[in-house]
């Protein structure tokens, strides 16, 4: 990609963290028709990959500086969790530099297999993005994103006319900016709460996303296969991540620089039941309401009646309890 383009790709890049809130992660890549595009969420998913393939297309002689092909290898290699041919660190180093220096830090950095600027700018290109779906991978469906992209890609007829992708699009930005607005000091209480109900009812209707008659909800990121946490008497070690539902971050094991240890009865209650659900070497993400975390009173940074959601992997338990 020239200057020109790799700038417009970093405009993309930005659109694209404004519109993933999507659902549900299906790696299945077989056809499927309109039916398939049955909820909000695979209808976003598939729009952002129409919207990227999109930006690439406008990006000059495309065909001759872009490999799709390579482009879903990077992708996948992030998404799925395998193991990449450039370090993470250096993909965002490279594409988070300015836009006028992205090609040169492209044309210096090596990249596994790839030696072509070409390759090697589809397969960083491909990796980036899915590094920044990576902390809501249980909001994101990959096969109706992959079937938006081929579409736009290769000029076949969408599945969705224009006037049910501005709906989309236009749902997408009304919702997120509802979501960010939760975390506005100046608005009421009262308004907060409502968007806290909205959010929970929403998520819901996620395709990952299981509800418990406690009202705690969950997505299983990556299911383990140590032992299971037997009650709320045993002492854990996980690392984990707190967030407001607008997505800042609160608290983390990452930052305080080693895994958290603590016996579970001691924690928050939606902690305590979802924790329980899990057996070593899993990663959860909880959804949790108010009255499973810190209440009408809130804690510290966290205020009062907030929905909360935490990415929590189970490192270890211990044993002989």
């Amino acid at each position: 990609m020239n200057k020109k383009s790799v700038s417009a790709a970093k405009i993309l890049i930005t659109a694209m963290i404004t519109v993933l809130v999507f659902t549900g992660c299906s790696n299945k890549e077989s056809d499927f028709d309109k039916s398939f595009l049955n909820n909000r969420e695979r209808k976003e998913s598939y729009v952002v990959g129409t919207d990227l393939a999109m930006m690439i297309k406008s990006a000059g002689n495309y065909q001759e500086q872009f490999s799709k092909d390579i482009f879903f290898k990077g992708f996948t290699d992030k998404f799925e969790g395998l193991e990449l041919q450039i370090g993470i660190e250096e993909i965002r180093k490279v594409m988070n530099s300015a836009a006028d220096s992205v090609v040169l830090n492209m044309d210096t950095v090596k990249v596994g297999i790839y030696n072509t600027i070409r390759d090697k700018q589809s397969y960083i290109f491909g990796a980036f993005h899915a590094d920044m779906i990576a902390h809501s991978i249980e909001t994101f469906n990959f096969k109706a994103f992959k079937k938006g992209f081929n579409d736009e890609f290769e000029n076949i007829p969408r599945l969705l006319s224009d006037e049910e992708i501005r709906s989309v699009k236009e749902f997408s930005r009304k919702w997120v900016d509802k979501i960010m607005s939760s975390g506005d000091p100046a608005l009421p209480a009262e308004e907060k709460e409502k968007i806290y109900r909205e959010y929970l009812a929403e998520n819901a209707k996620r395709e990952i996303v299981k509800t418990l008659p406690s009202g705690l909800q969950y997505a299983v990121i990556k299911e383990g296969s140590g032992d299971k946490v037997p009650n709320d008497s045993t002492t854990v070690k996980v690392d984990y991540r707190a967030l407001f539902i607008d997505g800042r971050e609160f608290d983390s094991s990452f930052k305080k620089g080693q895994p958290a240890e603590f016996m579970l009865k001691y924690v928050i209650a939606g902690w305590r039941e979802g924790i329980q659900l899990m057996s070593v070497g899993s990663k959860y993400k909880f959804f949790v309401p108010a009255e499973l975390a810190y209440g009408k009173e809130g804690l510290q940074d966290v205020p009062p009646n907030a929905t909360l959601i935490f990415e929590v992997e189970l490192l270890d338990i211990a044993k002989n309890q």
